[in-house]
């Protein structure tokens, strides 16, 4: 009877034991859990973020911002080597882009050039 008594107060002793660890892990799991939610929703508002920030327009209206324009015209010079190709025949950069505002494509875009590469003048863009 003794080692009957003992027995089941050591099984009772070991599912308890092993009950304890059961919601240890299952806690700790939960915490691991909130964890990834928590970078799972952070990496999707950083994918929002880098989205915004590489639109089109943002990049264009960034663009302008910091001074750049369309040049007039874009010339194609060829490289070492391909003096096969005829330059009359690559297309100019007017007749190679559509306009996204419907203006005329052959109008100037641009300051006025000589054609020449000028340099910016000290402390400006």
């Amino acid at each position: 009877m003794i080692m009957a008594g003992l027995a089941t107060a050591v099984a009772l002793f070991g599912m308890v034991t092993v009950q304890s660890l059961v919601g240890q892990t299952q806690l700790a799991t939960t915490e691991i859990q909130r964890r990834v939610d928590a970078k799972k929703d952070a990496l999707e508002a950083l994918e929002v973020q880098v989205a915004n920030l590489a639109s089109l327009d943002r990049v264009a209206a960034r663009a302008t911002e910091l001074g750049l324009v369309v040049p007039p015209a874009i010339v194609f010079l060829p490289a070492p080597g391909d003096e096969d190709l005829d330059a009359g025949s690559l297309p100019s950069f007017d007749d190679a882009i559509a306009t996204s505002d419907g203006s005329d494509a052959s109008a100037p875009r641009g300051p006025a050039r000589s054609g020449a590469p000028t340099t910016p003048e000290p402390g400006g863009r």
